[in-house]
């Protein structure tokens, strides 16, 4: 029987992973103190918006991009061990759609997050874009530098409440930083997990990208959060023992 949502909203058209995801949630739910839980309803519609923004949209394995937030929701619920809010999940759910947009020719930014969800769902997914830095190599050591650590984090989250004027207490900023880094480490977890397509040199890059930037964060939310950081480098692990069977194929 259903208790997570009433039959009338799962008949909702979503694809097929959706149901997976939808069963996922139904077992996690059970554990009813995990959960902190007001507006399901924004849940599903996170998922359609999702859905929508990536729609045709595939990942180097050529399986559908879709795949990759639920997935990302998925490691967020298991290694937070908190109580988990509809906001985390659903930032979760949408941190890749400001990025992701413009190759399904759709709009979406701060304010249509904003408009639909929550204030903090829009700032999560903001600091989570990368899409003001252009240049590929700078992009990405400018981009990672606000997450080796929770104060990085918090202080570029400042910077956007500054520039929307907003304000809020110290304590707020603080659980956003938390959410923002926990969502980081678990997309780069299932990167990770998912590489087998990618070439040796680019699996080795982006361990590296791991090493330098992510697993110092990991250990910083790791006193609060210790299972995502036991995830981290169990996906790091994964990713070079990836290598090693290409580097064997080559041999043999």
């Amino acid at each position: 029987m259903n208790t997570f949502w009433p039959n009338t909203i799962q008949s909702i058209e979503l694809s097929a992973y959706w149901e997976v995801f939808l069963e996922f949630l139904e077992k996690f739910y059970q554990k009813k103190w995990l959960w902190e839980i007001r507006d399901k309803e924004k849940i599903r519609k996170a998922c359609i918006r999702m859905e929508e923004v990536h729609d045709g949209q595939t990942r180097k394995n050529n399986k559908p991009y879709n795949i990759h937030p639920y997935m990302v929701v998925r490691i967020y619920c298991l290694v937070h061990g908190k109580k988990i809010s509809e906001t985390g999940i659903i930032a979760a759910i949408l941190h890749d759609n400001i990025e992701n947009a413009k190759k399904s020719n759709k709009v979406e930014n701060y304010d249509t997050i904003q408009k639909d969800f929550w204030e903090e769902d829009a700032l999560i997914c903001e600091v989570l874009s990368k899409k003001d830095i252009p240049d590929k190599k700078e992009r990405n050591e400018e981009y990672f530098n606000r997450f080796t650590n929770l104060k990085k984090i918090m202080n570029h989250l400042q910077d956007v409440i500054d520039e929307k004027w907003l304000s809020f207490s110290s304590g707020r900023i603080r659980t956003m930083a938390l959410k923002i880094g926990l969502i980081k480490l678990c997309d780069r977890i299932h990167n990770l997990r998912t590489m087998e397509d990618f070439s040796a040199e680019d699996i080795g890059e982006k361990i590296e990208e791991t090493d330098a930037y992510l697993l110092p964060l990991a250990r910083d939310i790791g006193a609060t959060h210790p299972i995502v950081l036991v995830q981290l480098q169990s996906a790091m692990i994964a990713a070079q023992n990836i290598i090693i069977r290409k580097q064997a194929m080559k041999i043999l």
